[in-house]
């Protein structure tokens, strides 16, 4: 832009049409941004779905685990009925 244009009182239509482009360039970037963190945020959904299943299957495991320590800590090894057809020998 010249010197001329500025000083009018008036801004020229090319003044207008110049900040009408920027202004789209930035709407366009800004959607563009929106679009991305869109599709960010749907992949860390479907993320996180996944990994609150693997945690209740992990969680499943860690029961089961502690139900067969639990009843091998019960456990002395030795075979109640083995010990009754000893003594009935």
């Amino acid at each position: 832009m010249s010197d001329d244009e500025l000083c009018t009182d008036l801004p020229s239509e090319k003044y207008w049409n110049l900040v009408a482009e920027k202004k789209r360039i930035e709407l366009k970037d800004a959607l563009d941004e929106n679009e991305r963190l869109h599709k960010l945020k749907e992949s860390l959904l479907e993320k996180n779905l996944l990994y609150k299943q693997m945690l209740e299957e992990a969680n499943s495991f860690v029961d089961v685990f502690k139900e067969v320590v639990s009843d091998t800590a019960n456990d002395t090894g030795i075979d109640v009925a083995d010990l009754n057809e000893s003594n009935d020998e």
